[in-house]
């Protein structure tokens, strides 16, 4: 059972009433992660001290009384209960800490994607900075320089030349239409070849 702030009123001195009010409700909330770091240490030396002076009492206890537990009636109860609140002080600090880590490092991780997606779209902007220097301009008036390569069309060859012929029709289902296109090419053809 959580120890409430009037049963803490009752045990703890100021300083460390200051303490258990920090890990309880928006106090806890707005604890930055250095300063829960910082309460962190403190209430585990405190619960570490009332733990050790807890068996202390104990051992000093059964050596006067001679009872195995070390206890008699509510003797030592202040200091168990002492640590017992330290030890609930901790686990919500403790708890509190991670939570916020947590918080950081998706943050964290969210920034580092960012960046690399501005880095990667920055990398393709000057890359394509680049692209365009290596490319000389051209005015809106001049015409664009058409390659050799670029100027012959269809096969080289006679062979395929023949082969693209005999393909097409077939591949078009369009023989007759295309016997006389055919007919037109040899003819224009021949013109060519007698003006040499």
């Amino acid at each position: 059972m959580a120890t409430t702030l009037p049963q803490a009123r009752k045990l703890l001195t100021a300083a460390e009433l200051e303490l258990f009010a920090a890990s309880r409700g928006d106090a806890l909330k707005a604890l930055t992660a250095v300063q829960l770091r910082g309460k962190v240490k403190r209430s585990r030396t405190l619960r570490d001290k009332y733990q050790d002076l807890l068996r202390r009492q104990k051992v000093a206890t059964r050596g006067r009384t001679g009872t195995k537990a070390g206890a008699s009636g509510v003797a030592n109860e202040r200091t168990a209960q002492k640590a017992q609140v330290f030890a609930e002080v901790l686990a919500r600090f403790e708890q509190r800490l991670a939570q916020v880590e947590a918080a950081a490092e998706r943050a964290a991780r969210k920034t580092a994607a960012a960046q690399a997606r501005l880095v990667g779209l920055a990398q393709q902007q000057a890359q394509a900075a680049a692209r365009a220097a290596r490319t000389p301009a051209r005015s809106a008036k001049a015409p664009a320089k058409v390659p050799v390569a670029a100027k012959k069309l269809g096969p080289t060859s006679e062979r395929a030349r023949a082969a693209r012929h005999a393909m097409q029709p077939k591949v078009a289902g369009l023989q007759k239409v295309q016997a006389h296109v055919a007919a037109r090419g040899r003819r224009a053809q021949a013109k060519r070849d007698g003006r040499r």
